[in-house]
């Protein structure tokens, strides 16, 4: 598979259907996976198109690493709609004993700075951690999203 672009859109088969997601951006060094952002809803068959189908949550997911053993499956290239063309802000945090984030730390893709809680609109964002293709498989079958993590 050639190199992922900007804009790429990748289809995921999963237990209930197909599950796609559009490469938006780099991240800074190049190391930490590259910037997906998963689509609204899962499809018996693959849409003719992907323009206007939501974000349905955003991960860093290792596509360029993937695509050099080539694996993934390229469906086509779109633009990446207004909403989703800045860096978005990450989170991330270390869990205590009960499994809880206490203390928690936001990215914007050049510094950390931390902000202890979250607000309810902070838990929507993404987790500074890259997925592997298993977890982002789980998330999409189990209805995983950031605002729903046992981490909150």
């Amino acid at each position: 598979m050639k190199e992922p672009q900007v804009g790429d859109i990748f289809e995921f088969v999963t237990s209930d259907g197909l599950a796609y997601g559009q490469f938006t951006h780099d991240t800074v060094d190049g190391n930490d996976g590259e910037v997906l952002r998963i689509l609204e809803g899962v499809h018996q068959q693959r849409p003719a198109t992907f323009t206007g189908i939501p974000t349905k949550f955003v991960l860093l997911y290792p596509l360029k690493e993937l695509a050099k053993k080539g694996e993934g499956v390229l469906v086509t290239n779109e633009e990446v709609p207004p909403e989703a063309r800045v860096f978005p802000m990450f989170r991330n945090g270390t869990p205590g004993a009960d499994g809880k984030v206490h203390v928690w730390w936001l990215w914007d893709g050049h510094e950390e700075k931390e902000v202890g809680r979250l607000t309810a609109e902070q838990r929507k964002l993404p987790f500074l951690e890259i997925f592997n293709p298993e977890a982002l498989i789980d998330a999409l079958e189990s209805g995983w999203t950031p605002e729903n993590d046992p981490r909150n």
